[in-house]
């Protein structure tokens, strides 16, 4: 119901790459379907057309966003605060050194508050097409996000047609750390 995608080396790009074209028509199925997928950091770059590292070598990616990352010699790494336009505040951690440029089909998840975001220029952070989101914001944004994770369950369920409002949780302690 959830498709979970996790970053790693930029060395390990190629690898990865290989893996995520070979399963390119089932991850367009999926993201076409309506299939909710959070894609971080490297699963990002994947998603998109291609990734083409430092020293210019090019990596097919899938084409579910529509986004192109360059890698760049430079690391953008630390904390971020993002606000999206549903009114929701992202919290996590960026470390990449791949500068994402989003194209005309998706939108950014959000603004960055903090942090440096998809390219350190622009202020945008990830890409959103429907249900496929893909982020920099690593591992503790579920944990530091509440709202997002509630976010995510409810368009899997909605997806299933199960229709209806998650119980409300004491996000209390989690909306003190922002």
């Amino acid at each position: 119901d959830i498709l979970l995608g996790g970053g790693g080396q930029d060395a390990a790009q190629g690898d990865i790459g290989a893996d995520f074209v070979s399963r390119g028509s089932e991850l367009r199925a999926m993201a076409d379907d309506g299939g909710v997928m959070l894609a971080v950091c490297g699963s990002y770059q994947l998603l998109g057309h291609e990734f083409v590292t430092q020293d210019g070598h090019r990596i097919p990616g899938v084409g579910v966003l529509d986004v192109q990352t360059v890698g760049s010699s430079s690391r953008l790494i630390g904390n971020n605060h993002v606000d999206t336009p549903d009114g929701l505040r992202l919290i996590g951690y960026e470390n990449h050194s791949g500068l994402t440029e989003l194209g005309s089909g998706v939108r950014p998840l959000g603004s960055t508050l903090a942090g440096r975001g998809n390219n350190g220029r622009d202020r945008t952070e990830g890409a959103v097409r429907a249900n496929v989101i893909g982020t920099y914001l690593h591992g503790p944004v579920l944990a530091k996000s509440p709202a997002f994770a509630d976010d995510l369950l409810r368009r899997a369920l909605e997806r299933r047609g199960q229709v209806g409002e998650l119980s409300v949780l004491d996000d209390s302690l989690a909306e003190q750390a922002a």
